[in-house]
Order: structure tokens, then C-alpha cells, then sequence
């Protein structure tokens, strides 16, 4: 199985939101805002390893952030 890295897919992930989600720009914008906070948190988790602990955990950060 070939590792994806959360940094390898979220470019695709912004572009999927604006184009077929029919997202704000604003929107968008937040989205890349928080995954770049998520991705420093995890210091760039390999997709197929974020759980729902790794979320809370983040979260928790997040409200103490």
C-alpha cells in the first residue's frame, strides 16, 4: 500500500471543496487554515493513521490553543 501523507492531499482536498462542494473562497480558506494547524499537530500524519483519538486530541489542543 502506498503511504499519502496529509500534506500530499490536501491541495486536492481544497481544490474538491471549491469545485464540486461549491465552497466560499472564505471557506476554503478556513479549511486550509486549520488542516496546516492539524498537520503541524501531528507533524504530517500519514492519512490511513488519523483516528478518532488523534482528533480529539487535536481538538483538545485546539480549545487550550
Amino acid at each position: 500500500m502506498i503511504s499519502m501523507y496529509l500534506s500530499d492531499a490536501l491541495a486536492d482536498f481544497l481544490e474538491h471543496l471549491e469545485v464540486e462542494g461549491g465552497r466560499s473562497t472564505r471557506t476554503v480558506a478556513n479549511y486550509r487554515l486549520y488542516l496546516e494547524r492539524f498537520m503541524a499537530f501531528t507533524d504530517d500524519i500519514e492519512v490511513v493513521n488519523i483516528t478518532s483519538e488523534v482528533v480529539r486530541r487535536y481538538r483538545l489542543w485546539l480549545n487550550r490553543y
